[in-house]
């Protein structure tokens, strides 16, 4: 429980590395907010942490391309939780095709998405 009562925000948290960066956090004690996208996958994800944690975790579905969006990825977290002593940055995107088979609106995607997270 080295993170006991410690709030960690982690981008990109409703899959992948971002859920079991999350589930970690949990573990040690954190309370976590995460953000993603797809409001479908934040509701699974939450619904799966939330059976590691009662109460000590939540989020927001947020593109973190628009600045309102990381706005209230940040004020959730204050609100919830009272507070924010770790970021992690884990969102962002890629297509798996060679850059020469991306169209302009992938590339900007990607430019964008891993910029802002």
């Amino acid at each position: 429980m080295r993170l006991q009562n410690q709030v960690a925000i982690v981008t990109g948290g409703t899959r992948g590395i971002g859920l079991s960066i999350a589930r970690r956090l949990l573990a040690e004690g954190a309370k976590v907010f995460i953000c993603g996208r797809n409001a479908e996958h934040l509701k699974g994800a939450l619904a799966t942490l939330g059976k590691q944690s009662s109460g000590n975790v939540d989020g927001v579905a947020a593109d973190l391309r628009r600045y309102e969006d990381c706005r209230k990825v940040v004020q959730g977290a204050a609100e919830k939780f009272g507070g924010i002593d770790i970021l992690i940055n884990n969102a962002g995107l890629g297509y798996f095709k060679l850059v020469d088979q991306l169209t302009p609106e992938e590339w900007d995607e990607t430019i964008q998405t891993n910029l802002s997270g």
